[in-house]
C-alpha cells in the first residue's frame, strides 16, 4: 500500500478543505485586516492585496529556538497541507518563519513533529513504528535491506534493478530539517539520522562556518519517499546568512519572495497530475514494448551515442506534453494564491518609491515546478535583472573581474534555486513574472504567471540616499570571475560521468515507473542502474553505503548526462560547485557557484531513423566542478530537486573521507 493511499481523512476534512478553498480566492480583506490567518491555510493578502511577508527570526549566538510542524485541512485530492510556526507565536501563520543568522554562530533548533497519526488506512489500524532514537531525540530511518538483483534492462543494453517506488513509508507522518546549501558537517543535517516522529521531536545544532557565504538559502522536510507531498504541502522556509559583522554603511531593505505549490488553494500537488497525463500518453500504444538496443563495443560516458526514447512517442512530437492545461496548477507566493491564466486572481502588490532599491530574496521552494523570473516595466519591456546572488553565493561585478557577468534578462530556477535581485523603483509599475518554461517532452509546459505587482509610492523609503550599494562580496571565494581561478583546469584530480535516466512499461504504466542516476564512469562497461537504497555499510554497520568514494582532498569535475526526454534538477549537500556548461540555460559566461542546477532534456534526433514509437535521443551535458577539500568527512547525498523523482529513486550516497 503506498504513502499517497494511506492519507486518507473524514468526509468532514474534505468540507473544511472546501471551505478553505473558498477562503483562499474570495476578494481580499478591507484595510487593516490581519495578515495572519488559522493553521495551514492561505494568506489571502491582508489589506488591499498587498504581498505578506513570513515572519522572520534574528538568531543570537547559541540561541535555541523551537518549531513546531502541524498538519491543517487537506486539500480537495486528499492533498495534506503542512506548516511550520515557531513556539510562543501569538498566531498560527500560513508561512514558513524566515530565520536569519551571522556567519560563524552557533544556534539550536529543536523541530517537533504534531503531525497526526492515521488512526486507520482502509482496513489497517495504524501504529507507531519501533522508536530508534539517538540522545537528541532524533529518530534513524531502516536500513531497505540488500539491494534487489537487476532484473530489467536499461540505458544503452546496460542491467537496472526495478523495484516498485516509493518504498512504503510507515507511518507516513516522520518528518525531517534540512538546510539547502550550509555547508554544516554532514552529521549534522543528516536526512537519514534526524528524523522526528509523531508526538517526539529531533534537535539539531548548527555551527554555522565563517566561510558560508552571506546570502539567501532555504530550509525544508527532506523524508525520503515524502518528500515531495511534504514540501509541496508546504514545509518550507527562508534562510538568511548575514555578514559576521554588521557593515560599516547601512544595507539595502530585502524582501523574502518564498515560491511554493499551492496545495493550499484549488489544486493536489502538480507532481500526482503530471504522473496522472504521463500515464495516459503511455496508453496510447499500450502493445508497444522498447527493445532495449544493443550495447555498443565502446562507451564513451562523457560523450554517450543516442538511444532509443523510453517513451511511445513520434519524433516529430513537440517536446512538451500536448495538453498544458493538464498542468495547470496553482502557486503561491508568501503564502497568497497566485493563478494561471485561466484564473482571474490579482497578484499580489509591493510598494516601491521611484529611485530606491531593495533586495529581493526570491526562493523557488515548489516541490517539482521551475520559475523563469523576468522584470517589465509599465509598457510591457522587459528590464535586466541586477541579480547579485545566486543560490547564496554573492556576485561580483567588479570592473577588475577578468569575466565580467554579463547583465541578466531572465533567471530560470530549478526547483530549490534562489536568485537574489535589486530592484530599483520606477515612476510606473513592474511586474515580477515567472516566464513560459518547457520541462521536456516529458515535462509540463509551464505556463507564464504575473508574481507580484511593484507600485511607486512616496514613502519612508524615498528618504534612501540613492549611493547606498547594492549586495556584494566580489572576493576571491566569491566572485563570478574567480569561480574559474578558484577550481583551476590543473587542479582536477578526477572526473566522473553521471547520468539520469528514467522508465516506464508501455503495456502496464505502473508497473514500470523508474527514475535513477547513476556513476557511469568507474565502469562504463557494466554499470547498473539502481534506484537510491539504503543498505548497511559491511565496513561500518552504523553508516549508510555510498554509491560513490571521495577522498577529501579533492577537486573533481562531473558531466551530468541527462539521457531522458524530461528537465531535471541536479543538487549535492553540503557543498556548492561551479556550472562550466550548461547548453541551453546557462551561458559560458557565467561562472558561478550555485547548489543547484538545471539539466537540459534530451533531445530527439532526426538524423536517426526512428524506432516507431520511440525516436532516439541525444544526451544533453551540463559539466560541473565541486570543491571536496574543505567540505566534512561523512555520508551525505546527491539527487534530482524534482521531488517527485527524487522520491522515486533518482539519488545516490556520495561519501568523502
Amino acid at each position: 500500500m503506498s504513502v499517497f493511499q494511506r492519507l486518507r481523512f473524514p468526509v468532514f476534512v474534505a468540507m473544511v478543505a472546501m471551505v478553505a478553498v473558498f477562503v483562499a480566492l474570495r476578494p481580499p480583506p478591507a484595510h487593516g485586516a490581519p495578515m495572519i490567518t488559522a493553521p495551514c491555510l492561505p494568506n489571502i493578502g491582508g489589506s488591499h492585496g498587498m504581498l505578506p511577508n513570513p515572519p522572520r527570526i534574528d538568531v543570537k549566538q547559541n540561541q535555541t529556538i523551537t518549531m513546531s510542524v502541524l498538519q491543517g485541512p487537506t486539500g480537495p485530492k486528499a492533498t495534506p497541507r503542512y506548516c511550520y510556526v515557531l513556539d510562543g507565536s501569538p498566531a498560527q501563520y500560513v508561512e514558513a518563519p524566515t530565520i536569519a543568522v551571522r556567519q560563524g554562530a552557533t544556534f539550536t533548533l529543536n523541530l517537533i513533529d504534531k503531525i497526526p497519526l492515521p488512526k486507520s488506512s482502509g482496513s489497517m489500524t495504524m501504529a507507531p513504528e519501533p522508536q530508534m532514537t539517538a540522545p537528541d531525540g532524533c529518530s534513524l530511518m531502516p536500513y531497505d535491506g540488500p539491494m534487489p538483483a537487476p532484473n530489467a534492462t536499461g540505458y544503452l543494453g546496460h542491467k537496472r534493478v526495478y523495484v516498485p517506488m516509493p518504498m512504503t513509508v510507515d507511518p507516513p507522518n516522520d518528518t525531517n530539517f534540512h538546510t539547502h546549501g550550509w555547508h554544516v558537517s554532514p552529521d549534522v543535517d543528516n536526512v537519514f539520522v534526524s528524523l522526528a516522529r509523531s508526538g517526539g521531536h529531533c534537535s539539531y545544532t548548527f555551527i554555522v562556518p565563517l566561510t558560508q557565504p552571506a546570502g539567501t538559502y532555504w530550509y525544508h522536510a527532506h523524508m525520503h519517499g515524502i518528500a515531495g507531498p511534504q514540501v509541496g504541502g508546504g514545509l518550507a522556509g527562508a534562510l538568511i546568512v548575514l555578514p559576521a559583522a554588521p557593515p560599516a554603511s547601512p544595507s539595502l531593505p530585502d524582501r523574502v519572495i518564498l515560491l511554493k505549490n499551492s496545495t493550499y488553494a484549488i489544486d493536489s500537488a502538480p507532481a500526482n497530475r503530471v504522473l496522472e497525463a504521463r500515464l495516459a500518453i503511455a496508453q496510447l500504444h499500450p502493445s508497444m514494448k522498447l527493445a532495449a538496443p544493443a550495447r555498443p563495443h565502446a562507451i564513451d560516458p562523457f560523450n554517450p551515442p543516442a538511444w532509443p526514447s523510453g517513451w511511445p512517442i513520434a519524433s516529430g512530437a513537440s517536446r512538451c506534453i500536448p495538453s498544458p492545461q493538464a498542468f495547470m496548477s496553482h502557486w503561491v507566493i508568501n503564502g497568497y494564491p497566485v493563478g494561471d491564466p485561466e484564473v482571474r486572481v490579482a497578484p499580489p502588490v509591493a510598494m516601491l518609491a521611484p529611485g530606491t532599491r531593495e533586495l529581493y530574496r526570491i526562493v523557488d521552494a515548489m516541490s517539482d515546478s521551475y520559475a523563469n523570473i523576468e522584470l517589465f516595466d509599465a509598457s510591457g519591456k522587459r528590464e535586466n535583472l541586477d541579480v547579485v546572488g545566486r543560490d547564496g553565493v554573492p556576485i561580483g561585478k567588479n570592473a577588475s573581474d577578468e569575466n565580467i557577468v554579463a547583465p541578466f534578462t531572465n533567471v530560470l530556477l530549478p526547483p530549490a534555486g534562489r536568485v537574489d535581485i535589486v530592484v530599483t523603483g520606477a515612476s510606473g509599475p513592474q511586474t515580477l513574472v515567472a516566464g513560459n518554461v518547457c520541462t521536456g517532452y516529458l515535462g509540463e509546459r509551464i505556463p507564464v504567471r504575473n508574481l507580484l505587482v511593484i507600485k511607486p509610492t512616496l514613502s519612508a523609503n524615498a528618504a534612501l540616499p540613492h549611493a547606498l550599494a547594492p549586495l556584494r562580496m566580489a572576493t576571491a571565494q566569491t566572485s563570478a570571475a574567480s569561480a574559474l581561478h578558484a577550481l583551476p583546469e590543473s587542479a582536477i584530480t578526477k572526473r566522473r560521468a553521471i547520468t539520469f535516466t528514467q522508465y516506464t512499461d508501455k503495456t502496464d504504466p505502473s508497473k514500470d515507473m523508474a527514475w535513477y542516476v547513476t556513476d557511469t564512469s568507474d565502469n562504463p562497461a557494466g554499470f547498473i542502474e539502481h534506484p537510491f537504497w539504503l543498505s548497511p555499510d559491511p565496513k561500518n554497520p552504523n553508516k549508510y553505503l555510498p554509491e560513490i568514494d571521495v577522498p577529501q582532498n579533492s577537486i573533481e569535475e562531473w558531466t551530468l548526462v541527462n539521457a531522458s526526454g524530461e528537465i531535471h534538477a541536479f543538487h549535492i549537500h553540503q557543498l556548492t560547485f561551479v556550472t562550466m556548461s550548461n547548453p541551453e540555460f546557462e551561458g559560458p559566461h557565467v561562472p558561478v557557484f550555485q547548489d543547484t542546477v538545471a539539466l537540459p532534456p534530451a533531445t530527439i534526433d532526426a538524423k536517426l531513423p526512428p524506432n516507431p514509437p520511440f525516436p532516439w535521443l541525444t544526451p544533453s551535458k551540463t559539466i560541473i566542478r565541486i570543491d571536496f577539500r574543505h567540505v566534512n568527512k561523512g555520508t551525505f547525498v546527491f539527487h534530482c530537486h524534482m521531488l517527485f523523482h527524487e522520491d522515486r529513486g533518482m539519488m545516490a550516497i556520495v561519501r568523502v573521507y
